[in-house]
């Protein structure tokens, strides 16, 4: 992972933060919040995070996530929680799950992360991305991941290539708006491989937070996050 400016060297930026504000009696903790079509593996990439299984996951013709749902969980001793969102129908629908993240995640700063599947880049996919870019406007540049679930399908070849080979028009144009932050998961995966790709994905999600200059631990950090929603 690339070291951040003005680190201590040897020190995550997040265990820095945690030791400074022990003091703190509320503190905030980082919401994950997945969007998405139907089928994509939103709630699979949330029992991944989480290490168990809350999320109902499913293969169905049906949308299986029917509300807005939050569980949380603990990583290096800072509380997350991941907010698994149903399929967007439309930007009336959208508009009402932003409301519900907003009231779940309170004050605490989020991150988005917007899952699609590797090699299914589709129309449906452009459109869902379109409406959540017009919902969250500036946090879709600053603070969204695109997320490609369905990693074997790489079959070898690096994310990174696959993006910048990538014939699709639209997927490079999401991939470019959202700053470049993209990862791959394989939610398939069991024990160790699994552990430690959840730990990966953690810490990139922590990083986009850390890099939009947000503090989830502090009552200053909340005060400015109040600022921005």
């Amino acid at each position: 992972m690339a070291k951040q400016s003005g680190s201590p060297k040897g020190q995550k930026w997040w265990l820095r933060s945690r030791r400074k504000d022990s003091g703190d009696k509320d503190e905030s903790e980082l919401c994950i919040v997945l969007l998405g079509k139907a089928g994509v593996g939103k709630s699979a990439t949330g029992n991944t995070l989480l290490g168990r299984e809350k999320f109902h996951s499913a293969f169905s013709a049906k949308p299986t996530t029917q509300n807005v749902q939050k569980e949380s969980g603990e990583f290096k001793g800072q509380k997350f929680s991941v907010i698994d969102t149903p399929a967007v129908s439309s930007s009336k629908s959208l508009k009402q799950h932003k409301q519900e993240i907003k009231k779940l995640c309170k004050s605490s700063p989020y991150v988005l992360v917007f899952v699609i599947t590797v090699g299914r880049f589709t129309p449906e996919d452009k459109k869902t991305a379109k409406k959540v870019k017009k919902r969250f406007r500036k946090k879709f540049r600053k603070r969204m991941l695109v997320l490609f679930t369905h990693k074997e399908d790489l079959k070898g070849e690096s994310l990174e290539d696959y993006v910048e080979k990538s014939e699709n028009k639209a997927l490079l144009k999401l991939v470019k708006k959202c700053g470049n932050r993209y990862f791959a998961l394989n939610n398939n995966t069991a024990g160790e491989e699994k552990e430690e790709a959840s730990k990966l994905l953690m810490e990139k999600l922590w990083e986009i937070l850390h890099g939009d200059g947000s503090r989830p631990c502090t009552e200053k950090g909340k005060e400015e996050e109040r600022g921005k929603n």
